[in-house]
């Protein structure tokens, strides 16, 4: 009797275990579709078999095991990290390069041109009222052009600084839920399938926003540490950080700058165009900027020429960041007041002649200007290409080693059912025998 009910309790058990793997075959099919969600399987263990200890063997559950790949998740946080990096980038170069385009007819080289054509004109006819107004009516469009670019530079600016605010807000609330997953995983002091697709959805979403490496603890927690090496999240505590302007820095909790750490990720994109990009256009530091240089070198150089006539351009040189903004029609100049000849003798268009034949240095330097964003451009797009094509091909690899499929699941839970239905069948007869010698017994 003894051996018969120890038969029923381990055909009991192994109905238990065998309902147990058909829940996680149902639980993968439901979040297949959940980001950060791997495939859980369950696993059979032999009970040990020692009668005279009352241990008759049988199959019971296992531990649950996870098919997530450490690997294939790293790769794809790198790729996703480039991507954010040349993605940043790329959008605000674009915005930046239409602010230089030509394509209209319009802004600096089609004003440079202008001017030129002017001073030719007024070369050809010296005292004629109309070419010396044409002059002036030139300068002013192309102060406009620039200050008009000026402008869209600078507006472009404050628009990467709110990107990079948003970004930090996103990381610092990653962070904040990388904790209490911290936390919860310490309360409970085991793996749990949700929360750990909730972690890995997070990371793969910082990596987007910037570079960190993962330590994972003993305890199931993970540490993590920005660029490398500022403290992120260090157990059940977030460590924020901040951005300072208008010469953007990153800063850690304390303070620090940290933004030599920063290297990809959208925060990396956004601090190289930001601090490369336009500060190398408008001026950062004790730098002009190239286009404050093409502003005063224009108006130096018309102003030199028109000597010892008066100045055509005006601007603020008390503030080299600002030149390009401040660049117009000097003050007061009138039709009248322009010399086509140097009074002291000579042509009497060598001036105007002089300022006609300033035309190539100026488009030059324009042309300089356009042509080194545009490669910056190119070089981008290639990048976010390339990066692009790696974020598919890691993913892809990811979802082949640890992805949830449909059919190899269905084709699990038919196998499941029916060594369920085999051990139901089993416990229905031992059952049946169990009722028959009880009968027999009374």
């Amino acid at each position: 009797m003894s051996n018969l009910f120890a038969s029923l309790q381990t055909a009991s058990r192994a109905l238990l275990a065998f309902q147990d793997a058909v829940t996680v075959s149902q639980n993968n099919i439901q979040n297949a579709a959940t980001p950060g969600y791997v495939k859980q399987r369950a696993g059979f263990q032999a009970d040990p078999f020692a009668p005279e200890n009352g241990a008759y063997g049988g199959v019971g559950m296992g531990p649950l095991e996870s098919f997530r790949s450490q690997h294939a998740e790293r790769q794809v946080q790198r790729q996703v990290q480039s991507l954010g990096t040349y993605d940043a980038g790329l959008s605000v170069l674009k915005s930046l390069e239409g602010e230089f385009s030509a394509d209209d007819g319009s802004g600096i080289a089609a004003g440079i041109t202008a001017l030129m054509s002017a001073f030719s004109a007024w070369s050809a006819r010296p005292n004629d009222a109309a070419s010396r107004q044409q002059v002036i009516a030139g300068a002013d469009a192309l102060s406009a052009s620039i200050r008009s670019v000026a402008a869209g530079v600078v507006g472009q600016g404050r628009q990467v600084d709110e990107q990079i605010r948003e970004t930090i807000a996103g990381i610092n609330e990653i962070a904040q839920r990388i904790s209490a997953y911290n936390r919860a995983r310490r309360s409970t002091g085991q793996a749990d399938p949700g929360l750990d697709a909730q972690l890995h959805a997070d990371l793969e979403r910082l990596s987007e926003f910037a570079d960190f490496n993962t330590v994972y603890q003993p305890d199931g927690t993970v540490t993590v540490f920005l660029g490398g090496e500022t403290p992120l999240v260090l157990g059940e505590r977030a460590h924020p950080i901040s951005a300072e302007f208008p010469a953007v820095r990153i800063l850690d909790e304390s303070g620090a700058d940290i933004s030599g750490q920063i290297h990809g990720g959208r925060l990396a994109g956004l601090l190289g165009v930001r601090n490369e990009t336009i500060g190398g256009l408008i001026g950062r530091g004790s730098e002009m900027g190239s286009l404050n240089r093409l502003a005063r070198d224009i108006a130096d150089q018309v102003n030199a020429a028109m000597a010892p006539g008066p100045p055509l351009f005006s601007y603020e040189a008390s503030r080299p960041a600002a030149i390009a903004l401040s660049l117009s029609v000097a003050a007061g100049i009138t039709p009248e007041a322009l010399v086509a000849g140097n009074p002291a003798g000579g042509a009497s268009n060598g001036i105007a002649s002089r300022l006609a034949q300033l035309a190539e240095s100026f488009s030059g330097k324009y042309g300089s200007i356009a042509a080194d964003l545009g490669r910056q451009v190119n070089r981008a797009q290639e990048g976010r290409n390339r990066a692009s094509e790696g974020a598919a091909q890691a993913s892809a690899l990811r979802s082949e080693l640890s992805g949830v499929s449909l059919d190899e699941e269905a084709a699990r839970l038919v196998e499941l059912q029916r060594a369920y239905e085999a051990a139901a069948k089993t416990v229905g007869v031992l059952d049946e025998l169990t009722q028959t010698v009880l009968g027999l017994l009374r």
